[in-house]
């Protein structure tokens, strides 16, 4: 009683009322993205039931959030239906920002190197190591104090933390590693802001 009714069709074109969207106990949560932006698809999802609109912040700029954000206002509010939107926010990363080469196959076996500390903010473009080991800087200037010998579940190990600057791993599961990759630190205590 007095509760905001919506009208809403089912698929055998019945329309009906039902209570306030935010009231219903089934949400159903649509990912908005390439494929799914334009106004025909976000409407046509609106009609199916959708509940609330996620925008993955891990993936596209912010204007291009903004443009979705503004089409499903637009479209939520030409069918006068509710509609909110979710804008996942990416948790603390570690990238890969400096190879010792333009690509590195890492093979199972492999002797590989994470620079940190100094590193992460001056990597070494004209050191000349002469041990014949790979080396990828990342990001973290604290990453040697958060990792422990034995770390690593997929496909690096750590074999050993020398120093600050430099950590030895082992290549469990090899594959290509490129420029930008994220580096994962399950289990380590990371000192990173989580909201990016």
């Amino acid at each position: 009683a007095g509760e905001q009714q919506f009208l809403l069709k089912e698929k055998y074109g019945t329309y009906f009322r039902v209570p306030n969207p935010a009231t219903l106990m089934t949400k159903i949560i649509c990912t908005i993205g390439p494929s799914t932006d334009s106004p025909t698809t976000i409407g046509r999802l609106l009609d199916a039931g959708m509940s609330a609109a996620r925008i993955n912040m891990s993936h596209g700029s912010h204007e291009y959030a903004g443009k979705i954000i503004d089409t499903v206002r637009e479209v939520a509010k030409a069918k006068r239906k509710l509609c909110p939107i979710i804008l996942d926010t990416k948790g603390p990363e570690i990238p890969v920002t400096w190879l010792s080469g333009p690509n590195l196959d890492l093979q199972s076996g492999d002797r590989f190197i994470i620079l940190s500390g100094k590193y992460s903010s001056d990597p070494p473009l004209n050191v000349d190591f002469k041990d014949g080991a790979m080396r990828a800087v990342v990001s973290y200037p604290f990453m040697a104090s958060a990792v422990q010998q034995g770390d690593g579940k997929i496909s690096l190990i750590v074999s050993n933390v020398s120093n600050e600057n430099e950590i030895m791993l082992q290549v469990i599961e090899g594959g290509r590693l490129v420029k930008n990759k994220g580096v994962n630190l399950p289990g380590c205590s990371v000192d990173l802001p989580h909201v990016t």
